[in-house]
C-alpha cells in the first residue's frame, strides 16, 4: 500500500505540471488560436513535458506561453522561472530555449509572447509599450505564483535583450521576484536618450527625436494604422559578420555543419577575406551553390601571416589625390580579398588618374564626371564616395546603401548632411544618394556624429574647400584609424584636433 501511494503521488505531481487550475480560470479571457504542435526553432527536449498555457494581464490582455517541466521531479515544489524577449521575437525562438535548458536543470519555466506579439492577444499589433510589457512580466509571475507545484518564494524572469529593461523595471516593483536576469548586449536605455555612441547626445537630437514620434503619433490617428516596431525584418545588413563568426567557430566542433543563405547577401568580400585568412591556418571551407560546407573537428596551426592593408581606409586618400593633387598609398594588395579594393576602379571611372602595383595605388587629379555607383558590396566606402561625387560634373546616383542607416550613425543622412551644410547638393534617397556635383565647397562646421568615417570624409572635403572646416568628434577616428590626421598632415594638409563635443 505504501508503494502504492508513492505512485499516486508522483503521478499526481506530474500531472500538475502540465494542467493547472490557475490557468483559464479568469472572466473574459481572450481566446486565443494556439499551435499544438511543435513549431520552435530549436529540437524538443526529451528531458522535459512541454505544453501550452495562457494567462490575463492587469490590462485584460490575454498572454500565451510555452510551459516547460522537468519529467525528473525529487520532491517538493520547484522554483520558477518566466522568461521574455528580444524585442519583437517570439517564445519559439530564444526565449523558448532559455526556458528548456533551465527545466532540463530543474526550474518549472514559461516562455510567454508579450503583449501585442507572437501568439498573445493585443491591439494593435507588432507595438510596445514599456508599462504594459512591464506588467507582463508581473502577470506571468501571477500565473506562476498561484499554480501549485510552484514554490512561490522561489520565482525569478529573464528579460533577453530589449526585454532586459522591463525585467528590471518589473523586478524592481514586484517582491514576489526573487531573482532576475537581464541578458542584454547593450545599454538600451543610453542607446534611446543618446543614440549609438552617444552621437545623438544633445538637447536638439533629443528634441528632434521627440518631435518625430510625435508626429508619427498624429499620422497614426490620421490613417487609423500603426506601423511595425520591427524596422529592419531582413538581417541581410549585418550578415557578413554574423557568417563570418560562425564560420571561424563551426571547424572546431565535432560534426559537419552547412550554412545555406535564403537570400541574397550583401559585403560578400568580407565573408570571402575570412575563408582566405583561415585557409593560410589550416581551415578549409567548401563553398556551396547557396552557402558554405564547414568540415568539423578542424584545427587551427599557427602560422606566421602578415594582413593586407586596409583598402577602405586607404580609399580617404586615394579620393584626396583625385580632389587635389597626387597621392600614393603603400601597403595595398592589389589582389587583396577586400571588396574595398573597388575604390581604385572608381575613381578612374570618376576621371582620375590611377596607377596600380602589386601593393601600392598612385591617383592623380583629373576631369571628374558623374557616374552610378552600386554600393552593396562596398557600403563603407559611400561616405567619401560621396565626397569625391560632390566634385564631379553631373548627377552621381548610390545605390543599395540602405544598410548604411543602421552603422555608427544613419550614414546616409549624415553623409548627405555633412555635403550640404558645406554647400552642396545632396538628396535623400531610402536606399541611397543622389549627388549633384559642383566646383566647390564652402568651409564652416559640420556634424560628425561620432562616427569616424563622417569624420575623415569631412578632412577629405577639406582638399577643395574655400575656408577650413570644423567638425565634432575629431577622436572619433580612434575606433579604425588613429594616425589619420598624422597622415593627412604629412601628405600636406593642416589638421588641428580639438575634439569639439
Amino acid at each position: 500500500m505504501k508503494r502504492t501511494t508513492i505512485l499516486m503521488a508522483a503521478f499526481l505531481c506530474l500531472f500538475s505540471l502540465t494542467e493547472s487550475p490557475a490557468q483559464n480560470t479568469h472572466k473574459n479571457m481572450e481566446q486565443l488560436n494556439l499551435t499544438q504542435e511543435w513549431d520552435k526553432t530549436y529540437p524538443k527536449s526529451d528531458k522535459v513535458n512541454h505544453s501550452k498555457v495562457t494567462f490575463i494581464n492587469r490590462y485584460g490582455i490575454t498572454l500565451a506561453a510555452d510551459l516547460y517541466a522537468p519529467k525528473t521531479i525529487f520532491g517538493g515544489k520547484l522554483p520558477a522561472i518566466a522568461v521574455s524577449g528580444p524585442f519583437g521575437a517570439v517564445k519559439e525562438q530564444s526565449s523558448g530555449l532559455y526556458a528548456q535548458t533551465l527545466a532540463e536543470r530543474g526550474f518549472l519555466t514559461i516562455a510567454f509572447d508579450p503583449s501585442f506579439t507572437g501568439e498573445s492577444g493585443g491591439q494593435p499589433r507588432s507595438v510596445a509599450s514599456p508599462d504594459i510589457n512591464t506588467e507582463d512580466f508581473s502577470a506571468a509571475v501571477d500565473y506562476l505564483a498561484t499554480r501549485p507545484d510552484v514554490d512561490a518564494e522561489r520565482i525569478g524572469i529573464i528579460g533577453i535583450c530589449g526585454w532586459g529593461g522591463f525585467a528590471i523595471n518589473a523586478a524592481a516593483n514586484d517582491t514576489r521576484i526573487k531573482a532576475t536576469v537581464a541578458s542584454t548586449m547593450y545599454d538600451i536605455s543610453r542607446c534611446t536618450a543618446n543614440g549609438y555612441f552617444d552621437a545623438a547626445d544633445n538637447a536638439d537630437a533629443r528634441y528632434k527625436m521627440r518631435q518625430e514620434f510625435n508626429a508619427q503619433r498624429t499620422e497614426d490617428y490620421r490613417t487609423d494604422t500603426y506601423p511595425r516596431t520591427v524596422t529592419n525584418p531582413e538581417p541581410t545588413g549585418d550578415a557578413p559578420q554574423f557568417i563570418t563568426g560562425l564560420l571561424l567557430a563551426l571547424p572546431l566542433v565535432e560534426g559537419d555543419s552547412d550554412i545555406v543563405l535564403t537570400s541574397p547577401i550583401e559585403s560578400v568580400g568580407y565573408i570571402n577575406m575570412t575563408i582566405h585568412t583561415m585557409a593560410q591556418f589550416g581551415v578549409e571551407i567548401e563553398t556551396t551553390d547557396n552557402g558554405w560546407h564547414i568540415k568539423g573537428g578542424q584545427s587551427y596551426i599557427p602560422h606566421d601571416y602578415t594582413t593586407d592593408g586596409d583598402w577602405s581606409q586607404a580609399a580617404f586618400f586615394m579620393v584626396a589625390g583625385a580632389l587635389g593633387g597626387k597621392v600614393t598609398v603603400n601597403g595595398v594588395n592589389r589582389n587583396s580579398a577586400q571588396g574595398d579594393r573597388k575604390i581604385a576602379e572608381l575613381l578612374a571611372q570618376f576621371g582620375a588618374k590611377v596607377t596600380q602595383t602589386d601593393t601600392s595605388v598612385t591617383v592623380e587629379k583629373g576631369e571628374l564626371n558623374a557616374i552610378d555607383i552600386d554600393a552593396s558590396q562596398i557600403p563603407d566606402l559611400v561616405p567619401v564616395l560621396t565626397v569625391c561625387a560632390a566634385f564631379a560634373k553631373g548627377t552621381t546616383r548610390i545605390y543599395n546603401a540602405e544598410r548604411l542607416r543602421i552603422k555608427e550613425c544613419d550614414r546616409l543622412t549624415a553623409t548627405a548632411k555633412l555635403i550640404n551644410d558645406l554647400g552642396g547638393k545632396v538628396t535623400e534617397l531610402p536606399d541611397g544618394l543622389v549627388i549633384e556635383g559642383i566646383d566647390t565647397l564652402k568651409g564652416g562646421f559640420c556634424e560628425g556624429f561620432n562616427d569616424h568615417r563622417i569624420v575623415m570624409s569631412a578632412g577629405v572635403c577639406a582638399v577643395r574647400l574655400g575656408g577650413e572646416i570644423e567638425s565634432s568628434y575629431a577622436l572619433s577616428i580612434n575606433k579604425s584609424y588613429p594616425d589619420f590626421y598624422i597622415d593627412y598632415n604629412n601628405i600636406g594638409g593642416k589638421a588641428n584636433v580639438l575634439d569639439l563635443r
